[in-house]
């Protein structure tokens, strides 16, 4: 389910890529990268709440959505500006293993 979501989302940027990159950059508006933050956070909590049968949100799953997203964006930022080197299958790859094995599998 994340994977194929994720996969979406890079698809999506990828058809854009040069407009993405205008408006995530250092120099673009700030408000998009908000707007996009706000999606993503809405359908991470959608997830959350499908793979917990719609039990409430705790004040750690607030904390952990706001960290996940803020990776998953960071990650976005950087394949946009290395979009040569990497390719999406990279990107997607990559968040499924941080996602599914955590950031510790990484660095062992």
């Amino acid at each position: 389910m994340l994977i194929s979501f994720i996969e979406q989302i890079l698809t999506t940027i990828e058809e854009n890529i040069h407009m993405v990159n205008a408006l995530l950059n250092k120099t673009g508006n700030i408000s998009f990268q908000e707007k996009l933050r706000e999606f993503l956070i809405e359908q991470n909590i959608m997830t959350f709440k499908q793979l917990t049968n719609n039990k409430k949100l705790t004040k750690q799953t607030d904390i952990l959505t706001n960290y996940t997203i803020s990776a998953v964006l960071g990650v976005i930022k950087f394949w946009i500006g290395n979009y040569n080197t990497y390719e999406k299958s990279d990107i997607v790859a990559f968040i499924n293993d941080v996602t599914l094995h955590g950031i510790i599998n990484f660095i062992k």
